[in-house]
């Protein structure tokens, strides 16, 4: 595991059951080769998650969708800026800069 750390994996894919046991508390994902390969089939990355439906009597592994995207609140907030000489504008004004600045 320790060269896992330094060599900074974000995995460790193992059979060792005393690794796959300490997992929580280890400073990198630990995943059986058979968790790994789901995740990977799945698409999923480190941090993703997943869930569990009934499809036809079958229990299906499903990532989680995303919520909503957590800057969408804030959309339209500065408004429109028609070009690119309205976006240098906005900029100016809010370094409280000279013409020549940009």
């Amino acid at each position: 595991m320790a060269t896992a750390v330094d060599g900074r994996a974000e995995v460790l894919v193992t059979g060792d059951r005393d690794l796959l046991e300490a997992a929580d508390a280890a400073p990198l994902a630990i995943l059986s080769p058979r968790a790994f390969w789901e995740r990977l089939r799945l698409g999923l990355g480190q941090g993703d998650q997943v869930e569990f439906t009934l499809e036809d009597g079958a229990a299906v592994l499903r990532p989680v969708p995303p919520d909503d995207d957590p800057f969408g609140a804030y959309a339209g907030a500065l408004g429109t800026l028609a070009d690119e000489a309205a976006v240098v504008a906005w900029l100016r004004d809010l370094r409280d800069a000279r013409d020549d600045d940009v």
